[in-house]
């Protein structure tokens, strides 16, 4: 399938000699030049995002939308786009035509996360806006709080910093913080580091650091790896964040001591 992917998008035809065409102008074919991984991704998604909504497509259970979410999230994890080239649309049209708004909430969060990694195409407010729209029918704040995470990323990626920390600000609203269930709890923590680095983008250094101290009351709740997982997002997010205030004139104290705060 990927290599389908890929002809298609390139517009590529393999095998192209005539038959009784010379062995001489054969030979001498110059080689086609295929496109990148990352051109093969974002058109395949542009078919499906751009024009009438994709709802066709094979049906699948419940069971089946959730191991397609895992595979392309697992390919996601790789930077496999070739992969995800195969993947996000069928199962952007799997979970439409199963009419599962949690998955397709969930399908259109990963569609954004990769189109968020390539060169701005507009394609990404499209699925950013299906994502929350899903996620919002489907009444689940943890779905509906990592789709409005994702649309924050597609608005600070514009240069609109304060709308992009208003986001997940009122994101972390949505969430339940009784412990009883740590993803809440997990998701809490970078929803305010994301947070803070977009007030620091925003050039709030105050802010940006309130947010980040926050989040570490946060993750002092967690253990285990959930725990190891939101310490070291944290850590990558003080330091971007006073890397980021260094450069704009902002800082006080040391990266040394924000790492040696990290709990």
């Amino acid at each position: 399938m990927r290599r389908r992917s890929f002809l298609k998008a390139g517009g590529v035809a393999i095998g192209a000699a005539v038959t009784g065409a010379p062995a001489a102008e054969a030979a001498s074919a110059m080689p086609v030049a295929l496109p990148a991984p990352a051109v093969v991704l974002t058109t395949q998604l542009s078919d499906v995002l751009i024009g009438a909504r994709a709802s066709i497509g094979p049906a699948l259970p419940a069971a089946g939308l959730t191991r397609a979410l895992a595979a392309a999230r697992a390919s996601f994890g790789k930077s496999d786009f070739l992969a995800l080239a195969d993947q996000l649309p069928a199962l952007v049209r799997a979970a439409e035509t199963a009419q599962d708004a949690g998955a397709t909430a969930q399908a259109y969060t990963l569609v954004t996360r990769a189109l968020v990694k390539l060169r701005p195409a507009g394609l990404e407010w499209i699925s950013a806006d299906r994502a929350v729209r899903a996620a919002e029918a489907a009444g689940q704040p943890l779905i509906l709080a990592e789709a409005e995470r994702m649309l924050s990323g597609v608005c600070r990626r514009t240069g609109d910093h304060d709308r992009a920390g208003t986001l997940v600000v009122q994101a972390t609203d949505r969430l339940a913080l009784d412990g009883r269930d740590p993803r809440h709890l997990l998701l809490h923590t970078s929803l305010l580091c994301t947070g803070g680095y977009s007030a620091a983008r925003a050039g709030d250094g105050a802010r940006a650091r309130n947010l980040l101290t926050e989040a570490a009351a946060t993750t002092n709740r967690l253990d285990g790896a959930l725990a190891a997982r939101a310490r070291a997002n944290l850590l990558s997010h003080r330091v971007s964040v006073e890397q980021l205030l260094v450069s704009r004139g902002l800082r006080c104290g040391t990266l040394a001591r924000f790492a040696g705060a990290v709990p």
